[in-house]
């Protein structure tokens, strides 16, 4: 299976959106605080998710 995609049917409509909510929830929950907000997010990665984690950590840390 190396490099190959093994499933190929879509189970929702809109599971690449799913697919990219969950990356954000997960990245934000490697912070490792509770955050309570609202999250409003546009054609996100995980390099994005990656740098509002950091700028966050900063915010919470100083």
């Amino acid at each position: 299976h190396e490099g190959k995609v093994i499933n190929t049917d879509l189970r929702y409509p809109d599971e690449f959106v799913r697919h990219k909510i969950l990356d954000l929830i997960g990245d934000l929950y490697l912070l490792g605080y509770p955050l309570r907000g609202r999250v409003v997010a546009n054609m996100t990665s995980h390099g994005y998710n990656q740098a509002l984690v950091q700028k966050l950590h900063v915010a919470l840390t100083t």
